[in-house]
């Protein structure tokens, strides 16, 4: 019993944490986007973030949405660490929040790249990592 306390704790945690981090990376966001606007104001342009994967696409990639906690994970440098096959065949595929880069801790699996994007994409969910 004291086992699924504990697993009910840990999910519990990976929530809230969850939580709290889509609100701040929301806020984040709000702010940077009043910035964008106030240098279109000033400027007439606006400059789009080349490091962002999903203005960078090549053909029959798919978008990326930022996780359900609310992290931008498009970003080269998070989804090198965040996108990736768990073994040498490339026949199984992660595609995670990590908590080390600020993330909530959401994996998702599946069998090919674009299958578990897609996954990623539709918001499901196969379980949280809180380490």
């Amino acid at each position: 019993m004291g086992q699924r306390l504990n697993k009910y704790s840990l999910t519990y945690r990976a929530r809230v944490l969850a939580d709290s981090n889509s609100k701040y990376h929301l806020a984040k966001r709000i702010i940077e986007l009043e910035d964008k606007i106030m240098e279109y104001e000033d400027t007439g342009v606006i400059e789009l973030d080349a490091e962002n994967r999903n203005h960078n696409l090549r053909e029959g990639e798919e978008y990326i949405k930022a996780c359900i906690c609310g992290y931008e994970v498009s970003h080269e440098d998070v989804l090198i660490d965040s996108l990736y096959p768990q073994n040498r065949e490339g026949t199984e595929w992660l595609f995670g929040c990590m908590v080390h880069n600020g993330g909530c801790g959401r994996q998702v699996y599946s069998d090919t790249k674009s299958e578990v994007v897609k996954r990623w994409n539709h918001g499901d969910t196969d379980e949280y990592i809180t380490d």
